[in-house]
């Protein structure tokens, strides 16, 4: 049986970055300048209706933070993807 799925919400980079290194927003926030609040948004799957696009300045803040691993490039959201076939649980 064929069943269409979607492909995992994409993220920020941001949002990865802090997920590999076991960082929540409350352990970034006091660095950055901004509340834990404006870092989980931030870092919310990019159609989320919550989601909101990280200010300039903010945007600076987490390239130095992060020592160049997230830059100003890597806030954009990717392009749409479509949906994947399954068959029987196995991805195509």
């Amino acid at each position: 049986m064929t069943h269409l799925t979607p492909d995992p919400q994409p993220r920020p980079k941001f949002a990865h970055w802090m997920f590999e290194r076991g960082l929540k927003p409350r352990d970034v926030c006091k660095p950055l300048g901004c509340s834990h609040e404006q870092v989980r948004r931030v870092c919310l799957p990019y159609d989320d209706p919550d989601h909101r696009r990280a200010s300039d300045r903010l945007r600076q803040k987490i390239a130095v933070f992060t020592r160049g691993d997230i830059d100003l490039q890597d806030w954009d959201a990717p392009p749409a993807r479509p949906y994947r076939a399954r068959i029987e649980g196995v991805a195509l």
